[in-house]
């Protein structure tokens, strides 16, 4: 007998049911083989790349958008990594800025993050040099 939910009994053939159950059983397996599968990737993924953990990366610059796809205005954090301190480069202005000033969320100003640079940690001084603007224009560095 098979009750369906509003409490009311059918009769149903027994090869209904067979069939029913060895289906069941069929999907079963399957389930088993995907959870299977799953926890084989994800113990996959945590070994990926294992050998390059040791070696740090530091964020080295957020460029910023403020707009939408047409039009808008672009502007650079740049990190001095020998003077510890941002910079922020927007247009003919630079100005030394706050660490909160770079990653505070201004989303809702329509502004946001459109691309980050990362440099090796171990090698930043070696790789990077931040730049600054002298009143005649010319570009220096700090």
């Amino acid at each position: 007998m098979f009750s369906t939910s509003s409490g009311v009994s059918d009769n149903v053939p027994a090869e209904l049911l067979d069939g029913l159950a060895l289906y069941e059983n069929h999907l079963q397996k399957q389930v088993d083989k995907l959870d299977k599968d799953a926890d084989n990737l994800k113990s996959r993924l945590k070994q990926q790349f294992t050998d390059r953990r040791q070696h740090g990366y530091r964020l080295h610059s957020v460029f910023i958008h403020r707009g939408d796809v047409t039009h808008g205005h672009y502007w650079i954090y740049i990190y001095d990594f020998a003077g510890n301190r941002w910079f922020k480069y927007n247009d003919e202005q630079v100005t030394e800025v706050d660490e909160k000033v770079v990653f505070a969320n201004d989303s809702a100003e329509g502004a946001g993050p459109y691309f980050l640079t990362y440099v090796k940690e171990d090698a930043a001084n070696e790789l990077v040099e931040v730049l600054k603007r002298d009143l005649s224009g010319n570009l220096m560095s700090f």
